[in-house]
């Protein structure tokens, strides 16, 4: 027996008869030509839809009292779309609309971040793209939006927007970048930012001195703030302080002995 022939054999193995006056086994059939149409979708054709059910995985049925023939069984469309799902799950894959549901974004956006290789479909069947559920959930875990943003900068999502298009922030998206109305960012490089990062009230505490103290070593240019920063606040590089606490403290150090 060739492997076509034992497909065929457990293809009639796995197909429930039913009779069509019989209300039990009553249901919308779906045609094999039909069910082949709608599994092209997620890569199936044919032959593949014989294997599955000849596995027991897409379950099929014949009229009673007909000849066996591959080209006679039917589908339940209930069956159909489970089908397409466990496709999609064995080969970890979301769907676009699966995607942008996931993101909360637009299907124009997702366009747009295709197009920029935010995102690569792994596989398109049919004209259906289909993305890898792994990477859409890293993306998900490292990317932030301007609002998220603010509040790891500890700043307004007006001043995130701000810096974005001034290029003090680095975006993967945005209007300036592909076009996307709204900011995303990368977490990490966010978080290193804003580590390298200090605000006037920030330096204070780790310098250990005064409002007016540190206001006059500015004005003295004993350290200078970060420039083009806008907003009244002032901000100063995490180095620079530190360097500072070493004079400061070396300074200290000469007054005791």
């Amino acid at each position: 027996m060739t492997a076509v022939q034992a497909i065929i054999s457990e293809v009639k193995v796995h197909t429930d008869l039913f009779f069509e006056d019989d209300p039990i086994k009553r249901f919308a059939s779906v045609t094999f030509t039909e069910a082949s149409r709608k599994l092209a979708i997620v890569g199936l054709n044919a032959a593949l839809i014989l294997q599955r059910v000849a596995r027991g995985k897409l379950p099929a049925y014949r009229q009673a009292l007909r000849p066996f023939l591959c080209g006679d069984i039917l589908f339940d469309p209930t069956d159909i779309s489970k089908c397409s799902r466990a496709v999609k799950a064995e080969n970890n894959w979301l769907g676009r609309a699966e995607v942008t549901k996931r993101l909360k974004i637009k299907d124009s956006t997702l366009t747009k971040w295709v197009k920029a290789c935010l995102f690569t479909p792994i596989a398109v069947h049919a004209s259906a793209q289909y993305f890898n559920r792994d990477e859409v959930e890293k993306f998900v875990a490292n990317h932030v939006t301007s609002e998220e943003a603010a509040a790891l900068l500890e700043v307004g999502e007006l001043t995130v927007q701000r810096w974005a298009r001034q290029g003090r922030l680095l975006a993967v998206s945005g209007p300036e970048i592909d076009g996307c109305h709204a900011y995303r960012f990368e977490k990490e490089y966010l978080l290193r930012w804003r580590h390298d990062r200090l605000t006037f009230g920030q330096a204070l505490q780790m310098l250990g001195v005064s409002n007016s103290t540190l206001h006059r070593w500015v004005e003295e240019g004993k350290i200078e703030p970060i420039g083009g920063m806008g907003g009244k606040q002032r901000w100063f590089s995490r180095s620079l302080v530190l360097e500072l606490c070493k004079e400061v403290e070396t300074q200290l150090n000469k007054l005791t002995i």
